[in-house]
């Protein structure tokens, strides 16, 4: 927790990674898988408290085998999960993620009324998001409702109390049952955030170009002040101010990149929590972008998400390490 006792809040899925026991398959070919817990906003929660920010997590999971795993996962990780919902009537949602050789992923999921899907008003826990410096949510929530308009409330009040709104695109089309029906709430969840985070590919979805300069297109009337645009094994574009810098990765031999974006924006949630104004100095931004980066590639070289997270100690070697 920073001096002002705020905390990172993020809302959304949290949900079973199942990877294969050998990389460079697909899930049709894969004799052996294995569990990670994930879900893009869990994963970010679990980061930044990874990096010892004070991170909690509002979310549903099935009341299962799966679900109770999940919860004392994160729990395991330092997030507070007192907002946790152990949905009776749903099962938890699973994604099965296959690995290329090159260590990208492609997602099988199966989610048709799982828990996470089913996030209602009444979850909200009013007093840890009026203890929001950050909420932090994706647009997987916006894909279904209730926990479509839940997501939207929630940032209703967290704003309201103050917190800086994050948004992380986090763009799965199969999700969604109708995807045509995406590009409103993706632009309204974008004009409502302080910190948009998003691929190249995702960036084309909100201006029609994957050119990350279009993403000053997205600065307007609205309360937006950074956008960062990830380009993988690229690095990261950084808009802020009037500015833009681009940040190179690190150079590292990729084991698996699941969680890899997620691991990015919650090291730069950390830094953020009870410094806002490292939003309005792009200097001081892009240093923060850089050190995220350096999450992101360690987070790269362990299979899984939360699994492969560093802690401070291993994010100050390996940046030492490199100076």
């Amino acid at each position: 927790m920073d001096r002002t006792g705020r905390k990172i809040v993020a809302i959304g899925e949290l949900l079973v990674d199942f990877v294969p026991g050998r990389p460079g398959v697909s899930v049709r070919d894969a004799e052996s898988f294995r569990r990670a817990a994930g879900g893009a906003p869990a994963n970010a929660a679990a980061a930044a408290a990874r990096l010892g920010a004070a991170a909690a997590f509002i979310g549903r999971v099935g009341n299962d085998a799966f679900g109770r795993w999940l919860g004392d996962t994160l729990s395991g990780f330092g997030v507070d999960t007192r907002a946790l919902v152990f949905d009776r009537e749903a099962a938890t949602t699973l994604a099965f993620v296959s690995l290329e050789e090159d260590g990208d992923r492609d997602f099988l999921f199966y989610r048709d009324g799982t828990a996470d899907t089913r996030l209602a008003v009444s979850d909200l826990d009013d007093g840890l998001l009026r203890s929001a410096g950050i909420l932090h949510f994706c647009s997987i929530s916006l894909s279904r409702e209730p926990a479509r308009g839940t997501t939207f409330e929630a940032v209703r009040r967290a704003a309201l109390a103050g917190a800086l709104i994050s948004f992380d695109l986090n763009w799965r089309p199969a999700l969604w049952p109708d995807p045509a029906e995406a590009g409103p709430l993706l632009g309204r969840a974008a004009a409502e955030a302080h910190l948009l985070k998003l691929s190249s590919d995702e960036l084309k979805l909100l201006t029609g170009s994957s050119d990350p300069a279009s993403a000053g297109e997205l600065f307007g009337s609205g309360p937006l002040r950074a956008v960062v645009v990830s380009r993988g094994a690229r690095g990261l574009t950084l808009l802020s101010g009037g500015e833009r810098s681009d940040v190179p990765a690190w150079p590292v031999e990729a084991v698996d990149t699941t969680g890899a974006g997620d691991a990015l924006a919650g090291a730069i949630l950390q830094q953020l929590l009870g410094r806002p104004e490292l939003l309005d100095s792009h200097a001081a931004l892009r240093e923060a972008a850089r050190t995220a980066a350096a999450v992101a590639a360690l987070s790269t070289l362990k299979p899984g998400a939360m699994p492969s997270y560093p802690d401070r100690a291993e994010l100050t070697g390996f940046l030492e390490r490199h100076a």
